[in-house]
C-alpha cells in the first residue's frame, strides 16, 4: 500500500469504529435512532474536526492568530447553520433527528443549543489534543535531530583532532633531537608548536570562545615572525596600540584572521603602505583598526570575504549585538573597523 493512503486509511477505520460507537451508546437512550441518523451526521462531525485541526495546525502553528480565530468561527457558523437546519423541523432531514434530538415534535432552543455546544466542544477538544500531540511529536524530532547534529559534529571535530595531535607527537620529537643540534631552530619549532596549540585550542567544541586582548596580539605577533621567517623575508606591520589590553577580551584568532587575510590578499611587504593594526582600549569598549594595500588580482588569491565573514559570526557569538565591524576598499587600500561596547 502506498504510503501516503495509510493515513486516510486510518482515518477511514477510526471513524467507522467512532460511528459504530455513536450508533450504539445513543441505541441505549433512543431506539428510534438509525443509521441513516449517523451517517448524516458523520460530515458534520468531520467538518468541526478537521476544520478546527487545520485552523490549529496550519494557521496557529504558523503564529497567525487572526487567521485561526477566523476560520474557527467560519468552522462554527457553519455547523450552527447545519445543525440549525437538520434540528429546527423546518426540512425533511429534520425528521431523522426528531426522536433523537427532542422529546417533542416542537423545536426548543435550550434543547439546540445544548446540542450544538457539545458537539462543537467535543470535536474542538479532540482536535486540540491531536494538535498537543502533534506539538509533542515534533519537539521530540527536534530533539533527535539535534541530538543527532550534536553527535556528527563531535565526531567530526575528534577526528579533526587525531592529525593535529599526531603533528603534536612529531613536533616533540623534533624538539629532543634538535635539543643540543640546533638550539635556534629548537626554538622557533617550538613558537611553532606554540602557535599551533593555540589554534588546535580554540577549535575544541569546549575550548576557549574568548581570550585576553593581550594574549591575542602576543600570538599575532609570534605568527607574524614565523611567517616571515619561513618567507625569509621581513613583514612591515605597524602596531598602534592605545589603552589597557589586560581588561579586554576578543574571540579567539580574531587578529590572527586579519592578520592571515594580509597575507593572503594583501602586500605585507609593501613600504609605500605598510599594514598597520591600531588597537585603542577605551572605558566602554574598544576599536580595531586594520589597513593594508591589496595585491593586484594577478598576484593574490581571489578573496571571498569568508574569514571576515566567519570572523563576524564569532563575534556575534560573543558580544551578541554590541558590536560592529565594517570593511571596505578604497582605491589600493582595505580596511577593516570593529568597535565593541562593553
Amino acid at each position: 500500500m502506498n504510503r501516503n493512503h495509510k493515513p486516510i486509511l486510518r482515518h477511514l477505520i477510526l471513524w467507522t469504529i467512532y460511528a459504530a460507537y455513536f450508533f450504539g451508546i445513543n441505541r441505549l437512550g433512543n431506539e428510534n435512532i438509525s443509521i441513516m441518523t449517523v451517517l448524516y451526521s458523520l460530515p458534520v462531525f468531520m467538518l468541526i474536526y478537521y476544520g478546527i485541526s487545520y485552523s490549529l495546525n496550519v494557521h496557529l502553528y504558523r503564529k497567525h492568530y487572526l487567521r485561526a480565530i477566523g476560520m474557527a468561527l467560519l468552522i462554527y457558523g457553519v455547523t450552527f447553520i447545519g445543525v440549525f437546519t437538520l434540528t429546527g423541523g423546518r426540512t425533511n432531514l429534520s425528521r431523522l433527528y426528531s426522536d433523537y434530538m427532542t422529546s417533542k415534535p416542537d423545536f426548543e432552543l435550550n434543547k439546540f443549543m445544548q446540542t450544538y455546544l457539545q458537539l462543537i466542544g467535543s470535536f474542538s477538544i479532540w482536535a486540540l489534543l491531536g494538535y498537543i500531540y502533534r506539538l509533542k511529536v515534533l519537539s521530540v524530532q527536534k530533539e533527535q535531530q539535534e541530538r543527532e547534529s550534536r553527535r556528527r559534529y563531535e565526531y567530526t571535530t575528534l577526528a579533526q583532532q587525531v592529525s593535529p595531535h599526531l603533528l603534536a607527537n612529531i613536533f616533540q620529537f623534533l624538539e629532543y633531537q634538535l635539543k643540543d643540534i640546533r638550539p635556534e631552530l629548537r626554538k622557533q619549532l617550538l613558537e611553532l608548536y606554540s602557535l599551533m596549540r593555540y589554534f588546535m585550542d580554540s577549535s575544541r567544541p569546549d575550548g576557549p570562545t574568548s581570550v585576553i586582548l593581550e594574549d591575542e596580539i602576543l600570538i599575532a605577533k609570534q605568527y607574524i615572525d614565523i611567517t616571515d621567517t619561513i618567507a625569509s623575508k621581513k613583514s612591515n606591520f605597524i602596531w598602534d596600540i592605545m589603552g589597557n589590553i589586560y581588561g579586554s577580551i576578543v574571540p579567539s584568532a580574531c587578529l590572527l584572521t586579519l592578520v592571515n587575510n594580509v597575507y593572503k590578499h594583501g602586500d605585507p611587504y609593501s613600504l609605500s603602505h605598510p599594514p598597520k593594526i591600531s588597537v585603542c582600549i577605551q572605558r566602554e569598549g574598544f576599536k580595531i583598526t586594520m589597513t593594508n594595500k591589496v595585491r593586484s588580482s594577478s598576484c593574490g588569491l581571489d578573496s571571498h570575504r569568508m574569514g571576515l565573514e566567519n570572523l563576524r559570526g564569532r563575534l556575534k557569538y560573543v558580544y551578541d549585538k554590541n558590536f560592529k565591524m565594517f570593511y571596505s576598499k578604497e582605491d589600493e587600500i582595505f580596511t577593516v573597523h570593529l568597535l565593541v561596547d562593553f
